[in-house]
This record gives structure tokens, sequence and C-alpha cells, in this order.
């Protein structure tokens, strides 16, 4: 079987849970996985293509009155098993592009008032992003039942939570650093 990409096992994994059109998909991509994952329709749809075409998915069409149909993906038997074989690999050392570190790095070449701005730019989207997993937490704690799929969400939450407090701390001790430098040059 060909190498199948990360991209196309979030797809797979969620028409593992439940079959769902491609504008589905992109929902759940930004609903759920959006901390750590992200996908564009220009991605999605050639993802359900390829993995079409190799048997991974299916699709139906649902007509629909007064509005274009909906092509509708679930998960075949093969696609089951790829993303079996996916979970058998270990998972590779992941390295990020990381922009703000780029510029940070090669720091010595900017006004650091420049740095200021992207540092503290970078530090409120960790702290709006804090804010809506701290509210994904609790919307967890508050279930009557525990889902499923309740462990791998919590594990998920908590490593996103301690990075994001990590980074959000780096963050105010950069900037405090960095204006520590921009009043030394003047």
């Amino acid at each position: 079987m060909a190498r199948v990409n990360p991209t196309e096992f979030a797809i797979l994994g969620l028409l593992a849970e439940e079959p769902r059109s491609g504008y589905d998909i992109k929902k759940e991509v930004e609903e759920r996985l959006s901390h750590f994952w992200s996908e564009s329709f220009g991605h999605i749809y050639p993802m359900l293509r390829r993995l079409r075409k190799r048997e991974l998915v299916e699709q139906k069409v649902e007509r629909q009155e007064g509005r274009p149909d909906r092509k509708v993906y679930s998960i075949t038997e093969e696609g089951r098993q790829a993303l079996e074989a996916w979970f058998a690999e270990p998972s590779p050392p992941q390295r990020p592009r990381n922009e703000l570190l780029l510029r940070i790095f090669m720091g010595r070449f900017a006004d650091p008032e420049h740095l200021i701005r992207d540092v503290r730019a970078q530090r409120e989207s960790f702290d709006a992003a804090l804010a809506q997993l701290r509210a994904v937490q609790a919307h967890l704690d508050q279930a009557e039942e525990p889902h499923p799929d309740q462990l791998y969400w919590e594990l998920t939450l908590d490593y996103g939570l301690r990075a994001l407090e990590a980074l959000t701390e780096w963050g105010q001790e950069a900037e405090s650093k960095l204006r520590q430098l921009a009043q030394d040059e003047k």
C-alpha cells in the first residue's frame, strides 16, 4: 500500500468516527483539531479524491431539495486497515518551523520594538488559545458520563494546556528582556 500522509490520516480518523462531507471534515478540523492540526478546503478535497481512488474511503451522494447534492464520505475496511497500520508505525519526531524564533535568533539586525510587537502578538495568541482550551476542559469536566474518547481528549488537551502555559510564560519573559534591551539602546 502506498504511504498515506498525516492529513489523510486526520481525515480517515474523522471518518472512522462517522461519515462526513468535505465541509463537515473542515468544520471538525477547525472546531476540534485546530490547536494542533489545520487544513484548508483546498487540501481536504484533493485528499478525499486520493483516498477514494485508493479505495480507503467511499462516497455517497445525498440529494437535497433546492440545494446542491451533498457528497458524504465514509471509511472503508481498507481505510480502517490503513489507519491501524499508521498507528502501528512510530510517530516521527516533530520539528516545527517557527518564524518568530527565526526572527528572534537573528534579532540583532532588527529594531527591538519590532520584535516586542511580534512577541506580544504571539503571546496574545497563546492567551486566546489557552482560554479556548480551558473552556474545553470545563466542558469535559461537566460531562455527566465520560465519552469513549475522553482519555485521549484529556491527554491531548493536557499537552496543549501545558505547552501554551509554558509559551505564554516564555513570551512574558522575552518581551520583558526585549523591552530592557530597547531602553538600554536609547
